[in-house]
């Protein structure tokens, strides 16, 4: 989702609405390049739609936001919005600074603001100080810091905050800010502390606020940003007119971007102001963790140094690996073998995880039950010798693995595992299942254990649509004869290998199988005349994936090779849509 984020228009009934239009035409002239038309484009407009809570500003108001729709309509935007203290119409004093006598303070109203919006939002309804907006990415919570119809200060209804019960993590949109802009500037949130402990414990990723003159890098928690704008087109001494693109998704606030007008250059620049730098994922929901890194992942092709940390009864960790990641559960059996590598893997990590015939986790079980906060608990799977023998070619991503406990009581059990790659698709949730096969192992011979917490580490961790994760493919076991035979008796199941070949899309490249097929298509060429363009396209895969391997030597950086991966892919498509056809021979 992308949010434009506005605030302090400041209307007033001599406002100049030609040069108004002017400066939405130039920030849109800026913006646009930043935009992406297949995400929702939301303009939080964020109050003091009008100056000094003159009602007939409004007509003004109402022309400037058609003319924004009318600019920015190939973003299909909507519009929500929060009232500031300059909304509050019919204020007893010219300067808009209310006496705070009760009599006095209830002749403010919000009703011409009401109407206003209703313009934009035929289903508005004003009833309650707090609004509830559900959108595809996140949520939005639309809090009047006004309700209390005092313009001297801003009030949240925390109580109202407390009952909404979010469906999605949501962003808290709100006029006032939580602290004073200056020292003369008392119109902060008055209840701004039990704010923040609302923040803390509800899944609130970002609070947006308008009334300040600018963007302060404040985080509360460990992820809720706060993120102010100055004003829109209120006119303020050394200060830029301004709006922030603010991209958000449900893991947080990934990028905000600010906008400024420069009078001389009668136009606007921009700073990225903040990007997510930071990639953690914390909680006791193993799928909620799981989406967010998807979800982050696939934004960025690449998050360096993930962090995922799982903290829940060990009762719940196996519950919940074994309820999402059932299917995986047998292919990390596969990963952990100590006998021998499967036939189906080119390698595994229990083959790193033994010394003769003792086991990596029998050494780990010995050494907690005899200390239990050892540090040599340590299942090292990779040492520098194979660094430097093997390089990238089925080295281990799956490092280490550390064992623990908190204390000598051994309820608490500590378990830190370090990648330096992952693949999140397909491999992260086989990595996790090793883990629950380990902690299984740990606690049926450590009665004590009640609780675990578990950190993933990654150095680099990146999203593959489509990945064997080492498999060997069925075409790669086969002999030459094997496909000699299939070719002529069998096609249905050359067909079927040759799509789990494609399928792989291997990081490291295995033509084994290719090789053989493409000589069994020459052999058989010798006797029987087979199609040219058949035998062309198994040329091309073969010298396809000569190319992609050298690629992916320099770069582990998968979208560096996608396009080749793509170009490989179709070119297995093509060849088996003519095998699919059966006519492989020339008559």
């Amino acid at each position: 989702m992308q949010i434009i984020q506005i605030a302090d228009l400041h209307i007033a009934p001599d406002h100049n609405m030609d040069s108004s239009k002017s400066k939405i035409s130039k920030l849109y002239e800026a913006i646009k390049n930043c935009l992406n038309k297949n995400e929702c484009t939301v303009f939080c407009i964020l109050g003091d739609i009008v100056d000094k809570g003159n009602p007939a500003s409004y007509e003004k108001a109402v022309e400037l936001l058609n003319y924004i729709k009318e600019i920015f309509v190939e973003y299909k935007p909507k519009f929500e919005f929060t009232p500031g203290n300059h909304d509050l119409c019919d204020c007893p004093y010219q300067n808009h600074n209310c006496s705070k006598q009760d009599t006095l303070i209830k002749e403010c109203t919000l009703d011409h603001y009401y109407n206003f919006v209703k313009k934009f939002d035929n289903d508005y309804n004003p009833n309650g100080n707090l609004l509830y907006r559900e959108y595809d990415d996140i949520d939005i919570i639309l809090a009047s810091s006004v309700s209390h119809n005092n313009c001297n200060y801003g009030v949240i209804d925390i109580k109202a905050l407390n009952d909404i019960s979010l469906k999605k993590p949501a962003l808290l949109v709100t006029h006032h800010a939580f602290l004073s802009g200056n020292d003369s500037d008392s119109a902060s949130i008055r209840n701004a502390y039990k704010l923040l402990d609302v923040i803390e414990k509800k899944d609130i990723i970002g609070v947006l606020h308008g009334h300040t003159h600018g963007y302060k890098d404040i985080t509360i928690g460990e992820k809720c940003k706060i993120v102010g704008v100055g004003p829109f087109l209120r006119e303020i001494p050394n200060i830029n007119n301004q709006a922030n693109l603010v991209i958000v998704n449900s893991t947080g606030i990934h990028d905000v971007i600010n906008f400024f007008y420069k009078e001389d250059t009668n136009q606007y620049e921009y700073k990225k102001v903040f990007s997510k730098k930071v990639f953690t994922y914390r909680g006791s929901d193993i799928n909620k963790a799981y989406g967010h890194i998807i979800l982050d992942v696939q934004k960025y092709g690449i998050i360096p140094n993930m962090n995922l940390n799982l903290n829940m009864p060990l009762t719940d960790f196996f519950g919940q690996i074994e309820q999402i990641f059932q299917k995986q559960i047998y292919t990390a059996k596969l990963w952990q073998e100590t006998k021998e590598v499967p036939e189906d893997l080119y390698y595994n990590h229990g083959q790193y995880m033994k010394n003769g015939s003792i086991t990596a986790m029998e050494f780990v079980i010995k050494e907690l039950n005899s200390k239990a906060t050892s540090s040599k608990a340590i299942i090292p799977l990779i040492n520098f010798d194979d660094v430097i023998k093997r390089g990238e070619r089925f080295l281990p991503s799956f490092d280490l693995v550390q064992f623990g406990f908190s204390d000598e009581g051994k309820q608490n059990l500590l378990v830190t595992l370090y990648l330096r790659a992952l693949e999140v698709n397909h491999f992260l949730k086989i990595n996790l299942c090793e883990i629950y096969l380990m902690c299984k192992q740990i606690s049926e011979e450590i009665r004590s254990v009640i609780t675990v917490d578990i950190t993933v580490l990654a150095f680099r961790a990146q999203y593959k649509e489509k990945f064997g994760c080492f498999k060997r493919a069925k075409i790669d076991r086969a002999t030459e004869a094997d496909i000699v035979n299939l070719l002529q008796n069998d096609l249905g199941t050359l067909i079927l290998w040759l799509k789990e070949k494609r399928d792989f899309n291997e990081t490291v490249v295995e033509s084994k199988g290719l090789q053989s097929f493409n000589n069994a298509l020459h052999s058989q060429y010798q006797r029987i005349n087979i199609k040219p363009g058949i035998l062309k396209i198994s040329n091309s895969i073969l010298e396809k994936m000569m190319h992609l391997d050298k690629e992916q030597q320099k770069t582990s950086n998968y979208s560096s090779t996608v396009i080749i991966e793509k170009e490989l892919n179709s070119q297995f498509d093509e060849l088996i849509e003519l095998l699919q056809k059966g006519d492989i021979y020339e008559c």
